[in-house]
């Protein structure tokens, strides 16, 4: 993982020349005969200000969390634009179709939001991923949701690099209907290689200027309704509508997500930290792809959608 420690450098070198200082006082005390020595110890600078701490699994997914918490953003508003980052750089893992939990903490009280619902009788997520990242900026954020979402947009329009995880996840799990994303590019899917993902982009532009209720509402409603019933699998727009993230005083159900690479971290500069991770129980979750939304339906862990019934 890569924890970039932003002005992290400065406070180290104090920290330890404060160490050094202090050790090297006790062994010329402890030598010392008759007279006291001038140590002469020059006082350490103040370490500069930390704007706060960002950690990931994708070095890209970490740069967006850190320009957030530089222009101001808290903790809630990093892990925001890094969670719909990875919608768009890690469609293997994190999905606008998938589920999570977030753990927040102030230094004196944690809560934990979930966002994990199924839909009845199976172990498919109900699209509940947005709103739940939506209701933490809400209540956390401070910058502008059309800003925290900047960066999904703009690179699922303008292009990513394919990274290892989601190549070696391809390749693992055989061939998955993409729709038009990765059309006539699946047979040679390498890593490093420029994606796009246009359709993405729009469903994600769309939340940004009208809000995460879209996803319930046609055309992205009626297509994640019309795409499971071309598996057979009845939905009702009322059964997608009413599931709204759940906070809670309560540690989470730990799945694999909180030590996998779906799991992020931020702390801002008040000292507010937010741990999400992301699940879809395996790789590309159902394997459903709705191509009007861009995205895939993931699978809720067993041991979660049992307790959702």
């Amino acid at each position: 993982m890569l924890f970039p420690f932003l002005s992290f450098h400065h406070k180290r070198k104090s920290f330890i020349s404060q160490i050094l200082a202090g050790v090297f006082f006790v062994l010329l005390t402890a030598c010392q005969t008759n007279k006291t020595p001038d140590l002469n110890v020059k006082p350490a600078p103040a370490p500069q200000k930390v704007s706060g701490v960002v950690s990931s699994f994708y070095p890209d997914v970490t740069k967006v969390g850190v320009q957030i918490l530089q222009e101001g953003g808290t903790a809630a508003d990093a892990v925001t634009a890094m969670g719909f980052y990875l919608v768009v750089t890690e469609p293997s893992r994190v999905s606008l179709l998938g589920t999570g939990q977030c753990l927040i903490s102030d230094g004196v009280e944690s809560q934990k939001v979930s966002f994990v619902q199924t839909v009845p009788e199976t172990r498919l997520a109900v699209p509940v991923m947005a709103r739940g990242l939506f209701t933490l900026h809400a209540r956390e954020g401070q910058l502008g949701w059309r800003r925290v979402l900047a960066p999904a947009v703009l690179t699922a329009k303008t292009g990513f690099s394919a990274s290892k995880i989601l190549v070696d996840d391809f390749e693992r799990e055989g061939r998955i209907d993409f729709g038009s994303f990765l059309s006539g590019q699946t047979d040679h899917l390498k890593q490093g290689m420029r994606l796009k993902n246009p359709v993405l982009s729009q469903t994600l532009t769309q939340i940004s200027e009208k809000g995460t209720g879209i996803l319930y509402q046609p055309p992205y409603g009626t297509a994640f309704i019309e795409t499971l019933a071309a598996r057979h699998i009845s939905v009702i727009g009322g059964q997608l509508k009413g599931n709204k993230p759940v906070w809670e005083d309560e540690l989470p159900v730990m799945t694999q997500a909180f030590i996998g690479p779906a799991s992020i971290f931020a702390m801002d500069k008040n000292g507010l930290a937010v741990q999400c991770a992301f699940e879809m129980d395996s790789a590309f979750g159902s394997g459903y792809y709705v191509d009007e939304i861009g995205a895939f339906i993931a699978d809720v862990p067993r041991k979660i959608s049992d307790m959702n019934k």
